[in-house]
């Protein structure tokens, strides 16, 4: 049976991109023979201070966590036939993880924003210095194969990587429906 390592940073059903980019399939996957994991490293507990000002502590053993949990995943990560990293396996400035894993099995990037433009949270302004946008080149050139959001990224990742695939991202139609409902009303309301 194929294993899938999938890298997140957020929880499950915490983050919309992790969530149409690939939670949304990993029920298929599994029905048709693959053996998913997922690994990520904000906590529900994380969330109600990451991105607020101050909590410098907690962000500080959050670091070390966060390094902690990325260790354990390569050290297994052979187990899988691929590693599937959606954006980055760290929020700071290091790729360790993801040069790891593509020593160790097939990694697969996905992305579906500019993430090589830097973004830092107002809460986080501090701590800018930890990120390192530019990391997303270094990524796409360990990875097997990249997947991205739309032709705009495509582009910019076939610079590092010839097998880039757009893959744009969908909703499943089975869980979100379309809500119609048929009402005769004098007004007609346009927006809410």
């Amino acid at each position: 049976m194929p294993r899938i390592l999938f890298v997140a940073v957020h929880r499950p059903r915490r983050s919309p991109s992790q969530r149409f980019r690939f939670e949304q399939y990993i029920d298929f996957l599994t029905k048709n023979g693959y053996e998913c994991d997922f690994s990520w490293i904000v906590s529900n507990e994380d969330d109600k201070y990451l991105y607020k000002k101050g909590h410098h502590l907690k962000k500080l053993l959050f670091l070390l966590k966060s390094y902690w949990i990325r260790f354990c995943d390569i050290k297994k990560a052979q187990k899988y036939d691929i590693i599937y990293v959606q954006r980055e396996a760290m929020m700071f400035r290091t790729f360790f993880p993801e040069k790891a894993y593509s020593k160790r099995s097939k990694l697969v990037f996905d992305f579906d924003d500019a993430i090589w433009l830097m973004d830092v949270s107002d809460g986080n302004k501090n701590w800018k210095w930890l990120k390192n946008p530019a990391k997303t080149s270094r990524i796409i050139g360990l990875s097997k194969m990249v997947f991205a959001g739309n032709q705009y990224l495509s582009d910019y990742a076939m610079q590092f990587n010839k097998n880039v695939k757009i893959i744009p991202t969908t909703i499943d139609t089975e869980y979100h429906k379309k809500n119609v409902s048929h009402s005769k009303k004098d007004r007609i309301c346009i927006g809410w």
